[in-house]
């Protein structure tokens, strides 16, 4: 975009029209407002959760995984022979979230941050990845409590 005046004999260019509408919007030099600070991921979003326990450099032996809950793209609850572990993936682990299946590498004798969990998004009916496709490196593994469920008395029998 050229413009030229009569008898001045000026140009303005587009990068100049350009630079003279960044400058103006550039800001007053003001310290933008803070913002609030963005939700941890990891077992960070468990600080202050009663069920979070400490953390463990490993987990001996490794059983086979008997179940799990909880889990997202970065967190997974496991249990094992009646003892349940929070384990912190390092990254996103995205098919963790929609996990069906969560197993741990043939011969694994323990668990340690660095180690790997086999993942599978496959059903009952067998569609999706086979179990062992994708893996989500373990990040940290702490210890996890279950809420205890609160159980009513039952109604005597008349």
């Amino acid at each position: 975009m050229t413009e030229r005046r009569r008898g001045g004999g000026w140009v303005l260019s587009a990068s100049a029209a350009a630079m003279m509408w960044l400058a103006a919007c550039a800001g007053t030099g003001e310290t933008p407002v803070a913002t609030a600070a963005p939700k941890s991921g990891g077992a960070e979003k468990f600080v202050g959760d009663a069920r979070l326990g400490e953390e463990l450099q490993q987990l001996c032996p490794v059983l086979a995984i008997t179940d799990f809950s909880e889990n997202s793209r970065d967190t997974v609850v496991i249990s094992m022979n009646k003892e349940s572990f929070l384990i912190e993936t390092r990254r996103t682990c995205y098919p963790l979230r929609d996990a069906m299946g969560i197993g741990v590498p043939p011969g694994a004798s323990c668990l340690r941050p660095g180690d790997q969990l086999l993942v599978t998004d496959a059903g009952p009916t067998g569609q999706g990845t086979p179990l062992g496709t994708d893996r989500c490196t373990i990040n940290r593994i702490f210890r996890w409590t279950p809420t205890q469920r609160v159980e009513t008395p039952k109604a005597k029998a008349s």
